[in-house]
């Protein structure tokens, strides 16, 4: 919540409306994330992967800190907040997603659509908190706020008890790259994170919040429409882990993909706060549902048999470079937004990320059909 709205916020404030400090902060963070995962690589095969989850929350605790001691000097030390929350990130997701894999696929819907419940529970309340605090005691006083989260997570990190493997193995990435050509189910699923890379995992949640920011102008204001559309976010979670079924899927892709395409042609028609809160308003719904089934099919891939047993690791670490790859184009045309001094050059922009949900679209209803068949 912090880092994808308030961080933003400040960012653009900081400096005078110009992109350029945010999206150099972004690019180097997404380098470093991707780099961290391979330097760890074949820590996460063995035992010593919980250690590599804790100096990840370390990362995030020194994140944090920094962005407090900087204040608002942190936008002319951009490119070195970036490297440090990128490797908190590969730290942490290099972990993470191991342990995702390991719920039983009957179990993975009830399980990912209760933890999008629960995170939306928490931003019904946080954003306001952020959104005043921000609007009527600074920056800094938020920050206090996350560090004392970041240090409750870090103290979460040293209770929990790894089942990990007894010695290293290492990570066999050409033998796995090698296993993508002859598999069209891993290069399909690769290809669903690189298109995540370039919408909801990249540039333009950050697209989205600088409309926001524009239309609405205050910390409070965004704080309050985060809010209330975390409350719709939490009811779809639970509606998604009760009573959406994997038949379902395929038509759940459709309808919410094509009423985002829908509203972002709205919002270039005539960009007001309705078109902002109408777009949102399905947002808080499709972009938790669809990337739902996405995590749901990617998680299923990489329990299948063969990829389980031999390159569940790999499979992670080849998925975040495609996430990565993804993320990097989303930011360099987000870096567009310089020259965005007209509608018309605004709504170019905003056809080429429209481009990029249909495409996400396509390869999603892909992977599903190729799992479940078509439904």
């Amino acid at each position: 919540i912090f880092t994808d709205s308030f961080l933003v916020l400040y960012f653009i404030q900081l400096s005078n409306n110009s992109i350029i400090p945010y999206a150099s902060y972004c690019m180097f963070m997404y380098t470093a994330l991707v780099i961290t995962i391979y330097v760890v690589r074949n820590y996460i095969k063995s035992y010593a992967r919980v250690y590599v989850l804790r100096l990840g929350m370390l990362f995030n605790f020194i994140f944090f800190f920094l962005l407090l001691l900087l204040n608002d000097k942190m936008i002319n030390y951009a490119p070195l907040l970036g490297i440090i929350y990128g490797i908190e990130e590969g730290l942490y997701f290099s972990v993470f997603n191991i342990y995702e894999s390991k719920i039983s696929k009957t179990k993975l819907p009830n399980y990912l659509g209760t933890y999008t419940s629960i995170n939306a529970i928490m931003s019904i309340v946080i954003p306001i908190v952020f959104g005043s605090i921000m609007s009527f005691s600074g920056f800094g006083k938020c920050t206090i706020i996350v560090l004392i989260l970041v240090l409750l997570k870090l103290i979460l990190t040293l209770i929990y008890k790894d089942d990990g493997k007894k010695k290293i193995i290492k990570v066999r990435l050409k033998k796995y790259i090698s296993e993508i050509k002859n598999n069209k189910t891993l290069l399909v699923s690769h290809m669903v994170s690189f298109n995540n890379g370039l919408v909801y995992a990249g540039a333009f949640s950050s697209l989205i919040t600088i409309y926001i920011i524009n239309v609405f102008k205050t910390g409070f204001s965004l704080g309050i429409i985060t809010s209330i559309l975390s409350l719709v976010t939490a009811i779809a979670g639970f509606i998604f882990a009760k009573y959406i079924k994997v038949k379902g899927y395929g038509k759940v892709i459709k309808i919410f993909n094509i009423l985002t395409i829908i509203c972002l042609i709205l919002m270039m028609i005539n960009c007001n706060p309705v078109t902002i809160i109408i777009f949102n308003f399905v947002q808080s719904v499709a972009k938790p549902y669809t990337s739902l089934i996405n995590s749901n099919n990617l998680l299923a891939v990489s329990n299948q048999k063969g990829i389980k047993e031999k390159y569940k690791e790999e499979y992670f670490i080849i998925h975040e470079t495609f996430i990565y790859l993804g993320r990097i184009v989303g930011y360099l045309v987000f870096t567009l937004l310089v020259f965005a001094n007209s509608n018309f050059i605004n709504n170019i922009i905003m056809m080429i990320f429209i481009l990029f949900i249909i495409s996400r679209m396509i390869f999603s209803l892909w992977l599903q059909n190729i799992i479940y068949g078509k439904k």
